[in-house]
């Protein structure tokens, strides 16, 4: 049978499969093994990459950039060398030349450049890029998931819909269990973003009752199975006494209720599989402890490095509001803070080259941060925003009537309210207002499930989920704290039948 080599090859590139198969096809059609070790770098992982293709990626995995750069650069008409001077220029803390690489690459139509742009876009919170990118390589499963994620970061389901759904439906291919677990996980939270509760538990049922569901699939579908309102089940489904991938499922589970010390538990039997989880156990737990340390301290010796005198820091910002008191505290230090934001398109100099570049979410771990001091300006009455919790799940969105027996139970707000009850989101974005404030927090987050919002925002009085009833009873623990804040000599600056002046 004849077959076109150059189509064939295009659209190789152009999906994912599972690994064992590319070395096979990559084997007899003889194409470069530098062409698929970028791939297989866009998609993530470095050390796979190195380990197949060696040479320069193995340089770049032990960190000597500067051999990685000059193997790139030996072989510069090579797409998957010019991939890897990217990875490279990244490793080496010049973000936006790396960028310039990757965007150039993806102007060319190479995949791997427009998988691997999705993928920092999504990770430097340029949510918008990252779709945008991610629409142009259809057929590719982890460019797809990678889009699907950054749309629902932007409340835009019915765009992550469409690019999850030609996977779920088998018109383009899933390569490996892991993957179709991530669009199992991901097509749950779209599906609640649309409110679509039955089609949502029956999508999700039949994944969790299959009895040969693959072990790497567990963690990701008892997220799922959460979001379906399916945590009790899935509890069960998955016996710790079964399998190490059981635990990992069953910590998954145990975050996404906000237990941080059951969620700790988890972790240390968890093993290797539960260092993904890591980040969000430290989360729940309010680690590391900066409560008594001066706003700006860095935490640990390296922190103390890199946050010296002389030092230049790009810090990325990949959220608009919540980690905002860590940027005020890095800005406080000796070193040289760029605050960069890739979707405000605040960059810095292409050929600057940091001391270090980090996220804004990283520094929760390097450097106390600068706690609000409100003044507490007078006001009247409570203002009760419309939308306080939706979308997360089934039983994880507030319900209706609890909403109105917070309205019912105060006088309405004038133009600057006495207390103001308000969703997780919109209460971050107002946060400098200083109002006395009521968070509803979402299920799920372990940032607002532990205790690093009070401790950061003191206005702040976070009402959170039960991890076995709901929000049942929820609105009657809402009036609670609002009268509370209400309160003469509380956070509230007055008692609710005080008129305003």
């Amino acid at each position: 049978m004849y077959v076109d080599r150059l189509l064939a090859a295009g659209g190789r590139a152009r999906t994912a499969r599972d690994h064992g198969v590319d070395i096979v096809l990559d084997a007899w059609s003889g194409s470069s093994r530098d062409r698929r070790a970028a791939m297989i770098a866009a998609q993530g992982d470095l050390p796979r990459a190195a380990s197949y293709a060696g040479g320069g990626w193995s340089k770049l995995l032990e960190g000597d950039v500067n051999a990685a750069l000059q193997a790139a650069r030996g072989a510069i008409r090579s797409p998957g060398m010019a991939f890897l001077e990217a990875e490279a220029l990244f490793a080496a803390g010049a973000v936006v030349a790396g960028l310039e690489c990757l965007e150039a690459l993806h102007r060319r139509g190479e995949p791997e450049g427009t998988l691997a742009l999705a993928r920092r876009r999504h990770q430097l919170g340029d949510h918008p890029g990252t779709v945008r990118v991610a629409q142009t390589l259809p057929w590719h499963a982890h460019a797809a998931l990678t889009g699907a994620r950054s749309a629902l970061t932007g409340n835009r389901p019915g765009v992550a819909l469409r690019l999850v759904e030609p996977y779920l439906q088998g018109f383009a291919p899933l390569p490996e269990p892991a993957v179709a677990a991530a669009f199992v996980a991901t097509t749950a939270a779209t599906l609640a973003r649309f409110r679509e509760a039955a089609q949502l538990q029956r999508f999700v049922d039949r994944v969790v009752a299959a009895g040969d569901l693959p072990e790497d699939m567990m963690p990701a579908v008892a997220r799922a199975a959460w979001i379906a309102g399916r945590g009790r089940e899935a509890w069960h489904r998955f016996d710790v006494e079964k399998s190490p991938w059981c635990v990992a499922a069953r910590l998954e589970l145990a975050i996404l209720a906000g237990d941080a010390d059951l969620s700790a538990q988890l972790m240390a039997r968890a093993g290797p599989l539960g260092a993904p989880s890591d980040p969000a156990v430290k989360l729940l737990r309010g680690e590391p402890d900066a409560r008594d340390a001066t706003p700006g301290e860095p935490l640990t010796d390296n922190a103390r490095e890199v946050f010296g005198a002389d030092k230049v820091v790009h810090l990325w910002r990949t959220h608009p509001h919540r980690w905002r008191p860590w940027i005020d505290a890095a800005l406080r230090t000796p070193a040289n803070v760029v605050v960069c934001d890739l979707s405000a398109g605040e960059l810095p100099d292409p050929e600057a080259l940091p001391w270090a570049v980090m996220d804004d979410g990283a520094l929760v771990e390097a450097i106390a941060p600068v706690a609000a001091r409100p003044e507490q300006p007078p006001g009247y009455g409570v203002h009760v925003d419309p939308e306080l919790c939706t979308g997360v799940g089934v039983g994880h969105d507030w319900p209706d009537a609890e909403a109105d027996a917070v309205r019912d139970a105060f006088p309405r707000a004038a133009a600057e309210p006495a207390v103001q009850v308000l969703g997780a989101e919109a209460a971050l974005a107002h946060a400098d207002r200083g109002r006395p404030t009521a968070v509803v927090a979402p299920p799920g987050d372990p940032f607002w499930a532990g205790p690093l919002p009070e401790r950061v925002w003191p206005h702040f009085n976070v009402v959170r989920s039960s991890a076995h009833a709901g929000w049942e009873g929820g609105g009657a623990r809402l009036v609670a704290t609002v009268q509370e804040l209400l309160q003469p000599g509380g956070d509230g600056a007055r008692a609710p039948d005080e008129p305003q002046a």
